[in-house]
């Protein structure tokens, strides 16, 4: 279950039942959580960062571009200032924190406890299109060795099949790439949350924390892209802390 936290002043969401995992720290951020420019002194970013204990130099920023591309923080560059070119990241280190960005699209954040490992994705209608789920999931458990079994798979909030209309030629993308269009569209409204589900099915994935809540129904709550065309973004962080 999803639930708010005030922290020193900062107020943002956990799922109670990632809560559980020793030293393991996430959030979903809202409107309340930003006022600005991260990069702005004193910003809400900024004291959301230094309610969590997590310095700026901790973080692994990506330059989302709608792909299908996930990378492994330690075998990249990025970190700090310096962002990937990247829809998704794989983290094994500890001191070391993914921030997905989104004002619709789905943010996924997948944990494996024993081995204090993480992957955190970003996936809107293309992502979702290109199967980065499915693709980042394989190349987590490949890396850690490990059993689907042990994972805990989280998604945030989102837009919702209810608002989520998109055109024609969308629902013919994902007809031509092979995915159940009867399953994920109701007409012309795309189901993010369960093309992703079914993408997880696939890699043997049954149970995923689903917060449900959507982020074009609560303006006062959530930035929404379709709703307000430019507009802020929410962070999904996730990370271990040192043991």
């Amino acid at each position: 279950m999803l639930c708010e936290v005030y922290r020193q002043g900062v107020s943002y969401l956990v799922f109670e039942e990632l809560e559980s995992i020793p030293g393991f720290l996430h959030a979903f951020t809202t409107r309340r959580t930003d006022d600005g420019d991260f990069a702005q002194a004193g910003s809400e970013k900024e004291r959301f960062l230094k309610a969590l204990g997590v310095p700026r130099r901790q973080l692994i920023p990506l330059q989302q571009s709608h792909s299908d591309r996930v990378i492994i923080a330690e075998e990249s560059a990025c970190g700090g200032e310096s962002p990937c070119v990247a829809d998704g990241v794989i983290i094994t280190a500890p001191e070391k924190y993914a921030v997905i960005q989104t004002a619709d699209c789905l943010p996924v954040i997948a944990v494996e406890p024993r081995a204090r490992a993480l992957c955190a994705i970003h996936a809107g209608w293309r992502g979702t299109r290109a199967r980065i789920v499915e693709k980042g999931i394989q190349s987590f458990l490949k890396l850690l060795g490990t059993s689907v079994q042990d994972l805990r798979i989280a998604f945030g909030p989102c837009i919702r099949s209810c608002c989520y209309r998109v055109g024609d030629e969308v629902r013919n993308d994902f007809q031509r790439e092979g995915h159940p269009v009867e399953q994920i569209f109701q007409g012309n409204r795309l189901d993010l949350s369960k093309a992703n589900r079914l993408q997880l099915s696939k890699v043997g994935v049954n149970d995923v924390l689903d917060c449900g809540l959507c982020t074009a129904c609560d303006s006062g709550r959530f930035y929404s892209y379709r709703r307000e065309g430019h507009t802020g973004r929410m962070w999904a962080l996730a990370g271990f802390g040192r043991r």
